[in-house]
This record gives C-alpha cells, structure tokens and sequence, in this order.
C-alpha cells in the first residue's frame, strides 16, 4: 500500500498506525528521501518499524513520479496536502490541493487500486452557510459552499477552505466517472486536528498550539472543535480494513471544548509560559456535529479529555525543538 506525505504531521501518524498494524506492505512518498532533516525524525518516532517502510519521492504535480510511487499498491492513502492560511499562496495551495489529488486518483484507475483514502476535512463540510441555512446539527451530508468560498471566503481563510471543497468534490467526481471500473473511496474529514508530533514544526496546527503557548491569541468565550490526532489515524487506517466504509465520507471531531478550560488546562501544566486564560469578547454560539458515522463504522473512540492530548502535543513539540518558550 502506498501512502502520499509520510513526513507531514498527520501523514506520519497515518504511517506510524499501518506499521504498527504490521498487515500491510508499506510504502510512503516524500520530496526527498535523501533529507535527512526530514526523514530523520521518522527514523526516531518508528523505531524498530522503520525498517519495514519503503520511502519513495514523489511530487504531488509530477504525474511520472506518483506513477511510479503507486504501481504495485493495492491501496492509496493519499494524505499530502498544504493546510495554511497564507492569503498570498492561493493558487499554489488550490493546484496541489486539487490538482494533487486528481493525480493520485487518476495513478490509483491506472494500476487497480482497490480502495483510495483521502485526508480532506470538516472544511469541505461547514463553511459559507447563512444563519438561515445552517443546519442545526452537522452531519457528513452537508458539504461548504465553493461558491461562496470563492467570493468572500479566499481573504479570510487562506484559501484553505475552498481547496479542501474543491478537491474533495473532485475526487467524488472523478471516482463517479470511471463508472464499474472505479476504487473504492473513503473520506476523511477532521476538524483542526492536534495531539503528539513526531515532526519538528512546519504544520499549521502546531502553529496554532505556539500561539496559544507564547499568549498570543486571546481566549474567546467561545467552544471550539479539536480532534486528536492518534484518532485520525487509526480512522485512516481502519477506513482500508473495514468494508463498510467504502464510499463514504467520516467527520471526525472529538467534541466541542471551551476554550477557557484547555487553555486553563495548559496553563497548569507549563505554568511559567505565557498562556493566556482569561476569556475576553462576546460568546459565541457554538455549532454541534454528528459523529456516528465515525464512531459506527470506523470504530473510532474519541476520547474526551482535550486539555491532555494538547499537554501531549506541547510535550512533543517541545521534545523535537518544534516550541520553544518565549525569552
């Protein structure tokens, strides 16, 4: 089985599940295999496990090398993606977001794949809806208005939210076109996602996690969805070996947490970094999200206690050199 970004930060958790698994012939993709920077810290995280795991460089616009990542795979697990919110890498992050994954589909009909796993997001579900049209309780039939997105969403949100859209409807499409020949497909759809690292910085969640740790961003009276990051790969991992999940997308949000009580949670734990715990603003109505899906069909068992899987996540950054407390 092939697996696209293997050294991001949700990609290498991915990996890490189907090593340990041990079911499975892993290979995964990388820019360079040959970084040691980046290979480096999946040595040190795999462990023993290492050994059993096949690197291949592939680019996710380069058609010849993900062909020649994916020939011989029964199974994709495409998680290589950009998530950032920089208002002036638009159009890069839409033509690898979108582009990117047509191309990982269109080499998974070529060589049979069986079943092809994306990493999309709770993005492509929520977003670009009225106060009018807003559902009451979000399920993994609601998909983000493109449309929207397109016109008023790019200046707010990096573009993020629209290239996930987009390249999810695509890849549905795509699968739809190739009629009794297509692979099966599965979903992945979570929220923000945190917990442990095994990657030395450069993700957008860890990013978020360093703003909360250095004080920079104010504590809203508000509920926020956060999902751990250990869940999304075992979602990944028995999103292949169950049968039922097959052409199906799966939200996965561990629940809504204020914020007050993860940030007071952290403060705790690191009690001389500068963390912020002192609500400021106007509430702000919080949305719910039906996860049974999830829950039923991948067998994922959210656990509830947000405040230790962020410590977790602060513990491993710090580890890796990833957060450093502010002088």
């Amino acid at each position: 089985m092939l697996i696209t970004g293997v050294s991001g930060y949700v990609g290498s958790q991915v990996c890490s599940y189907f090593l340990k698994d041990g079911g499975y012939t892993v290979r995964g993709t990388v820019r360079d295999k040959n970084n040691e920077a980046r290979i480096a810290p999946l040595k040190e995280a795999f462990g023993e496990d290492f050994k059993n795991l096949e690197l291949r460089n592939a680019e996710l616009l380069d058609t010849n090398s993900l062909d020649k990542a994916i020939e011989g795979a029964d199974y994709v697990v495409h998680t290589a993606s950009p998530f950032h919110f920089k208002t002036e890498k638009i159009e890069e992050l839409l033509a690898v977001a979108v582009e990117g994954t047509l191309n990982t589909l269109k080499a998974a009909a070529k060589h049979k794949c069986k079943r092809v796993v994306i990493t999309s997001s709770r993005a492509a579900i929520s977003f670009g809806y009225t106060p009018e049209n807003t559902p009451k309780v979000w399920n993994e039939s609601n998909w983000s208005d493109a449309d929207f997105l397109t016109e008023k969403g790019l200046a707010v949100a990096g573009g993020y939210m629209l290239s996930k859209t987009l390249a999810e409807r695509a890849a549905w499409d795509y699968q739809k076109s190739l009629g009794e020949e297509a692979f099966e497909l599965v979903s992945i759809n979570p929220c923000l996602v945190v917990g442990p690292a095994f990657v030395a910085g450069g993700f957008q969640s860890g990013d978020t996690l360093e703003s909360w740790m250095h004080g920079k961003a104010a504590v809203g009276k508000e509920k926020r969805t956060l999902v751990d990051v250990r869940a999304v790969a075992q979602a990944h991992l028995n999103a292949i070996k169950i049968p039922e999940a097959r052409n199906q997308r799966f939200m996965l949000i561990n629940g809504n947490f204020w914020m007050k009580d993860f940030m007071a949670s952290l403060a705790k734990e690191f009690p001389d970094w500068p963390i912020k715990t002192e609500e400021e603003g106007d509430e702000v109505p919080y949305q719910e999200w039906d996860t049974k899906l999830s829950q039923d069909v991948l067998k994922i068992d959210y656990e509830q206690d947000i405040g230790q899987i962020l410590i977790d996540m602060a513990k491993s950054m710090i580890s890796t050199g990833a957060l450093k407390k502010p002088e």
